[in-house]
């Protein structure tokens, strides 16, 4: 019986390889993911790196790159983005939380807009986006550290060189 012959070879398993577009596939899904960790590790080094050179006006190249994925790729990149940036920021940050959670609510909010108000994928989306991001990461991170005494000359500063950063990418 040729039915309970292929039932019985599917229950014990076939040793039928893969074919050859499976493993191409499955090794662009792996050279994929490790550039994605490559890129968020080498973003927030840069960030990490530059930040304490300029002061108070870097550019927050991980919320940069959270949003500028949000709105012209993928919100699940976006938030592994965030997720892991905020994560690898946050071991160098003197409070828990100061990166992660801002970065999570900005791309949690952004997303929110994008999919509720806008309806394309345009410069004036991001940079209308990317405004709404930094305001809400700078309050946040402003919340964690209590620190409200520079928040607004901060903020005119930071949503400017974000704007400026995100043009250039778009």
């Amino acid at each position: 019986d040729r039915g309970a012959a292929c039932a019985r070879e599917r229950s014990f398993g076939s040793r039928r390889p893969y074919s050859v577009y499976g493993r191409i596939n499955m090794l662009a899904r792996l050279f994929g993911s490790v550039f994605f960790l490559l890129a968020v590790f080498s973003v927030a080094a840069v960030q990490l790196t530059f930040s304490s050179a300029a002061g108070g006006a870097f550019v927050n190249l991980m919320l940069v790159a959270a949003l500028f994925t949000n709105v012209l790729f993928r919100y699940s990149w976006a938030l592994a983005l965030a997720l892991l940036g905020g994560f690898f920021l946050d071991q160098f940050s003197p409070y828990t939380g100061f990166a992660s959670v801002p970065l999570l609510a900005a791309v949690l909010a952004t997303n929110a807009l994008f999919l509720r108000f806008f309806t394309n994928r345009s410069l004036w989306t991001l940079l209308l986006l990317g405004g709404i991001g930094t305001v809400i990461a700078l309050f946040l991170s402003a919340a964690i550290a209590l620190s409200f005494s520079g928040f607004l000359a901060l903020l005119g500063t930071q949503i400017i060189i974000h704007s400026v950063v995100l043009t250039i990418l778009f």
